[in-house]
């Protein structure tokens, strides 16, 4: 894993040993902001076991929760030399849901039978940092490898109730067995390649593939991450417009403390963005 201070040298270091300007094959900026939203879809599966007690896997579609949100998402890269550059994103997705369980299980300190009623909320928060190198830069295509890093803020949380009946009349409100809550923060860095062309003055058409497994201390984490955006500027002016398209599989487990938390999510779907640079 690269650290912060590693990762700010390496670029404080580039900057001082290379030219600051050439011709770009996106459209010569040397800062672009994109702002928009992203329709997400998640896949997860999901546990936190206390030691001592079964591991049990949660799934989205037995927790009766929705698979599909919008947020908000957003992006800025610096290209801060002729074949380097430094870019950054965010997106987030948020679900929950209410089910009753068809089978007993576990999640923290909160336990339950058959029948009982099991609200879940679900939530991901993703920041992904890419320094890259385009070993092939020409006044339209370009082609790079990259160091990344993505900070996947991973959190869920399941409550448990259940209806009893005393002398044949319902309890109300239903009893509360407890809620409890699993928050991982991976820091997951990854090995990219990059490429993309500008056809005439107005599209470009770029991608980027990312890879990396990692096992240190009580974090084991796997992530592949493909991402790719089709650009407009009108005359490859200043303002414009995009649509991308993004996919991240995580699977990272910490077994540090008392409990073992294991995350296991695919987050994808379609990017719609306007765009500035300058």
């Amino acid at each position: 894993m690269i650290s912060v201070a590693r990762l700010v040298g390496l670029i404080v270091a580039s900057i001082g040993c290379m030219a600051a300007h050439a011709d770009k094959p996106v459209y010569g900026d040397t800062f672009t902001i994109g702002i928009g939203g992203m329709l997400g879809e998640a896949d997860s599966t999901f546990r936190s076991t206390r030691d001592g007690r079964p591991p049990v896997d949660l799934d989205m579609n037995d927790l009766d929760m929705d698979e599909e949100a919008s947020s908000v998402w957003g992006s800025l890269t610096w290209q801060f030399a002729d074949s380097w550059g430094i870019s950054a994103s965010y997106s987030g997705f948020e679900s929950d849901g209410t089910v009753s369980a068809s089978e007993g299980g576990n999640f923290g300190d909160v336990e339950w039978e058959v029948n009982t009623f099991l609200d879940s909320d679900l939530s991901l928060d993703l920041y992904i940092i890419d320094l890259h190198w385009d070993f092939i830069r020409t006044e339209r295509t370009n082609v790079g490898i990259g160091l990344g890093l993505h900070i996947a803020d991973l959190e869920a949380s399941i409550g448990a109730t259940i209806t009893a009946d005393i002398d044949g009349q319902p309890v109300d409100p239903p009893l509360d067995l407890g809620t409890d809550t699993a928050a991982v923060t991976a820091p997951l860095p990854n090995v990219i390649l990059r490429a993309g062309h500008r056809f005439g003055d107005s599209w470009y058409l770029g991608g980027t593939v990312g890879y990396f497994t990692l096992n240190v201390d009580d974090i084991d984490g796997e992530l592949i991450s493909l991402r790719g955006s089709l650009e407009w500027r009108p005359g490859g002016g200043a303002f414009g417009a995009g649509l991308g398209y993004q996919f991240v599989d995580v699977d990272v487990e910490d077994s540090g403390g008392s409990r073992t938390k294991e995350y296991d999510i695919q987050f994808y779907g379609p990017i719609l963005f306007l765009q500035v640079g300058f």
